[in-house]
């Protein structure tokens, strides 16, 4: 059983504050706050599993975690040990998989900076901030801006200055606060935050998806490298960073997926996509519509990067790990179904109850291939 209380055997908490990180110089820790693994460097060093609550994490295959991310309710969940933990309040369906963990094949240690949890293991970093921000208030805005504010400064001052995946959740993103919706609101402290720290910054941008929860925490977590990864774009899709104004103030700051290669193999980050084409949503109330057309998306986008970047992934039937978030439980069939028609059923699959960031939209799909 995935064991909350368990710390990794060996390791320590790297607390600090960022005040102490503004020169900006990567943090080396004392060899004891490390966990070590027997594993080679010749492997990817980063993959996910997604795991039932019951599961027993003992069998990572000499991997160490770094992070586990809990579906399903609504209250806090207990540290795992000195893993980085968030709970998303959004109900997992058909006996799908309730906790997301994400594990390295290198030495990882762990630190907490500003309310960040983060653990780094050599290439990469991974970071969770979980807060219980009141949505419908004057200042979600600058609070959504300084949580990206905190990120920049963090991946920075530890030495991962490259965003290359990230996944906000939070209540009632559909809803309404002196009269703009909240995703937009979300939309415009994001991107506020960006400019604020690139300026252009529109081929800096990572991966992502922004859904929203029964209930619960504002949760942001995120993937940041050493190294650039190459940030693509849907030839399917205008990019949502040049959405028109009709969507918000401020267009949403994402790519449309993120490839990164590390050792000898490699990974894709697919961000929530769903039924758009163009900029427009297709297939109002009809999720078979929308789900096929999600997946043309996500279709495109797989095979316009292998052919430019020759990755070893070059269809669908390469995609190992999805989630797939339905505004409405009953839409959980109809979803497995066609997932398993046209990406086989050995895909690893969470299925999650959310409400997209359009309210015309049904469903909306996210993807993880990797070569190793």
């Amino acid at each position: 059983m995935v064991n909350p209380s368990d710390p990794e055997p060996g390791a320590q908490r790297d607390s600090h504050t960022l005040a102490s990180d503004i020169t900006g110089s990567a943090h080396r820790p004392d060899p004891a706050s490390v966990v070590s693994t027997s594993s080679s460097r010749g492997r990817f060093p980063l993959r996910v599993r997604y795991l039932p609550s019951t599961a027993d994490p003992a069998g990572l295959e000499g991997e160490t975690a770094l992070a586990e991310i809990h579906f399903g309710g609504s209250g806090a969940t207990a540290a795992a040990g000195l893993r980085p933990t968030a709970r998303v309040a959004m109900e997992p369906l058909g006996g799908s998989a309730t906790v997301e963990v994400w594990t390295s094949s290198m030495p990882v240690r762990y630190g907490e900076a500003d309310g960040i949890q983060y653990a780094a293991a050599d290439e990469f970093l991974f970071g969770v901030l979980s807060a219980p921000y009141k949505i419908a208030s004057d200042n979600f805005v600058d609070r959504v801006q300084k949580v990206f504010r905190d990120i920049f400064a963090l991946t920075a001052a530890q030495g991962y200055p490259h965003l290359l995946r990230m996944w906000n959740y939070f209540p009632d993103i559909n809803g309404h606060y002196d009269d703009l919706e909240n995703y937009q609101r979300f939309c415009r402290g994001r991107a506020q935050a960006f400019q604020e720290r690139y300026g252009d910054f529109n081929f800096l941008l990572p991966s992502a998806c922004a859904l929203g929860t029964g209930a619960g925490p504002f949760v942001v977590y995120f993937i940041a490298s050493r190294s650039a990864g190459v940030h693509r774009e849907n030839p399917r899709q205008v990019s949502a960073y040049r959405y028109p104004p009709q969507y918000g103030q401020r267009s949403p700051s994402f790519a449309r997926a993120t490839l990164t290669r590390g050792g000898e193999g490699e990974l894709l980050f697919i961000s929530g996509t769903a039924s758009i084409v163009g900029h427009q949503s297709l297939h109002a109330g009809d999720v078979r519509a929308q789900l096929d057309e999600t997946f043309h998306n996500i279709e495109a986008l797989v095979e316009s990067t292998a052919a430019d970047e020759q990755t070893r992934f070059r269809s669908l039937t390469d995609i190992d790990h999805l989630k797939v978030y339905l505004r409405r439980a009953a839409d959980m069939d109809i979803a497995r179904e066609f997932v398993e028609r046209r990406i086989g059923a050995g895909a690893q699959a969470i299925y999650l109850v959310g409400d997209v960031c359009r309210r015309e939209l049904l469903v909306e799909v996210e993807a993880v291939l990797s070569s190793r």
